[in-house]
Formats: structure tokens, C-alpha cells, sequence
């Protein structure tokens, strides 16, 4: 019998999204995609001069710009998730139901900025695999994630993602474009795995933004707790 291990990867936005049930979501391919790198968009509100230092390497806010995201404790399908291994093994087309208990610290230096929680699956199809949960406003937060899904059929490595930012809607954020672009090589289901490990080790990533079709660079916030299919 085949066994999957789940990894969910949570990311921050401004606003919020409609959750999509179980029964919704539609089954996508679940191959990571090459990821983006990102920060640096114009339109973000204005921030402490002192957290915006390029990072040399990719063109983007330098991870100490933004803060961290980190997966601290929670239970799915009754296994405990710990930083260490944010990790869940279950049945190939079992129902995953849980929570996630993330840890957001923020140093954007902007009061005044909304974070918005976003989470979506890397198997089910990018544009309707999201959902939203409550957005943060302080500086530290202690946020708990809600997970309900259907596990894919098929051995593999996956994800459950969530990503975010102080400047867009949910559905931009989980896009990575403003407007939203679907299925652009962006989309936060389309992370590569590397993209996905460095946001568990980091607490952030650097990725391609779509802004108004021309991509530019962001670094959103952002952790996970794997998935491996056996």
C-alpha cells in the first residue's frame, strides 16, 4: 500500500480569499515547477530604510527585511508536526485534516501593513487549491492553519503551500502577480522543491512577481511541512 507524506507550505498576504472545500478542489499535476526569485516590487508601502538592503545574490530583499515564518507545532491525521520534521504520512486519497501551528515574526518595518495568510496544495490546480486564513497586523503572531484535503492518488513528493506579502489581494499572493496570473511558472503550487526547502529552513523566499505581466523580484514569507509518497 502506498503511503504519502504531506508537506504543507504556508505564505503570507494582504486580504483574503474564498476557502475552497475538499470537493472543490481540482486534481492538477503535482510536478514542482522551476521556481521564481523575488522583492523589490514598487507598488509595496513604504518601509524601514534600514530592511531594505538588496540581497546581492537574487536581486531581492535580503531575508532579514522581512522576517520569518516558521512551523512550530500542530497535528494532521493525528501526527504531531514539530520544526525540526514538519512532515505527515498518510494513504494515497485520504481525507488530511488538521492544523498547523506557525510562527510569524515581522520585521518589514511598516505598522500600518496588513500580513494575509495564504495556503494552497501543490496538487490540486493553482487557481482554486487556496485558501485564506485571518490576516496578521503585529509584528509577532502565533497563527494556526487549518487543513482539509484530499490526498493525490500517486507516489510522490508534495506540498501544501502557503506564501504572502504586506501588498496584494490573496489570490495575487498565491498567484504571485498583480493582477492575478494563473499558471505562469509563479503560482505558489508551482514552487520548485528547492524553492519549498529553502522557505523551511529560511522562514522566506525570493521568487519571480508578475506586475502587471513584467516580472519583477519579492521575497514573501513563508514555511512548510513536506510530503512524501512511498
Amino acid at each position: 500500500m502506498r503511503y504519502l507524506a504531506l508537506s504543507v507550505l504556508l505564505v503570507l498576504a494582504v486580504g483574503c480569499g474564498k476557502k475552497y472545500t475538499p470537493g472543490e478542489r481540482v486534481p492538477w499535476n503535482p510536478s514542482p515547477v522551476t521556481p521564481a526569485a523575488g522583492d523589490a516590487n514598487p507598488d509595496d508601502p513604504v518601509r524601514n530604510d534600514s530592511a531594505v538592503t538588496p540581497d546581492a545574490a537574487a536581486g531581492c530583499l535580503a531575508p532579514s527585511a522581512v522576517g520569518t515564518m516558521t512551523v512550530v507545532g500542530g497535528v494532521v491525521n493525528g501526527q504531531s508536526l514539530t520544526p525540526v520534521s514538519p512532515t505527515v504520512t498518510v494513504f494515497a486519497g485520504d481525507v488530511v485534516v488538521g492544523t498547523i501551528q506557525v510562527q510569524i515574526t515581522r520585521t518589514d518595518g511598516c505598522a500600518t501593513c496588513a500580513l494575509t495568510l495564504g495556503a494552497t496544495s501543490t496538487w490540486d490546480a493553482p487557481e482554486q487549491g487556496y485558501w485564506c486564513e485571518a490576516s496578521v497586523t503585529s509584528a509577532s503572531a502565533m497563527r494556526t492553519v487549518s487543513v482539509s484535503l484530499i490526498a493525490p492518488t500517486q507516489a510522490g513528493t508534495y506540498h501544501v503551500i502557503v506564501a504572502g506579502r504586506i501588498t496584494g489581494t490573496c489570490p495575487e499572493v498565491m498567484s504571485a502577480g498583480s493582477p492575478p496570473a494563473w499558471l505562469d511558472g509563479n503560482d505558489v503550487a508551482e514552487w520548485s522543491s528547492n524553492t519549498i526547502s529553502q522557505a523551511i529552513s529560511q522562514g522566506s523566499v525570493c521568487v519571480d512577481w508578475s506586475q502587471q505581466g513584467t516580472d519583477t523580484k519579492v521575497r514573501l514569507l513563508a514555511t512548510a511541512v513536506r510530503v512524501v509518497v512511498q
